[in-house]
């Protein structure tokens, strides 16, 4: 019985060319979903940051003067996968800001409850910065480097809200 090597050898062949590009393939897929990962991190730290500062917080960060550094760290507490030394904040701007209407109505009708009055008051901290991240690279690929992300944060968060209502019983 005689063996058919060049089979084997055609198989051996079409594995070795192959393979480099199916690794190169996985690592490019891992270093992709990586960075997009990062980037979601990124935006729901952003997104959730004015919500997660307290009433102490938010006074020293728009009384601060180094408002860069105070918002730095608020971002790096709500989301601690985030790397410290990647993350840079400038041109931060902080606003608090508040909002009082008031309606007065009197109802004279047979009804249970007239209401004579009603007011509201509603409070808002308004944060501006422009934030960048930079995602170092998982695998030392030849034409990937580190990403940087630029974002533009620019977010409104209502803090409270206060309805007042006035009635003859």
């Amino acid at each position: 019985m005689q063996k058919n090597y060049e089979e084997g050898q055609a198989h051996l062949l079409a594995l070795c060319l192959s393979l480099p590009i199916v690794i190169v393939l996985f690592f490019f897929i891992c270093q992709a979903a990586w960075v997009a990962y990062q980037q979601v991190s990124l935006d729901h730290a952003l997104l959730n940051v004015g919500r997660s500062l307290d009433n102490v917080a938010r006074t020293a960060l728009t009384g601060a003067g180094d408002m860069d550094c105070q918002l730095k760290e608020a971002i790096l507490a709500d989301w601690t996968h985030l790397d410290a030394d990647s993350l840079t904040v400038s041109q931060t701007d902080c606003e608090l800001s508040s909002i009082a209407d008031s309606n007065c109505t009197i109802d004279d009708g047979d009804t249970d409850y007239a209401v004579q009055s009603y007011g509201q008051e509603r409070s808002y901290l308004r944060i501006q910065s422009q934030v960048s991240y930079e995602v170092k690279s998982l695998f030392p690929l030849p034409w990937t480097g580190d990403i940087t992300l630029q974002k533009t944060l620019d977010r409104t968060h209502m803090l409270s809200m206060r309805f007042e209502v006035d009635a003859d019983v």
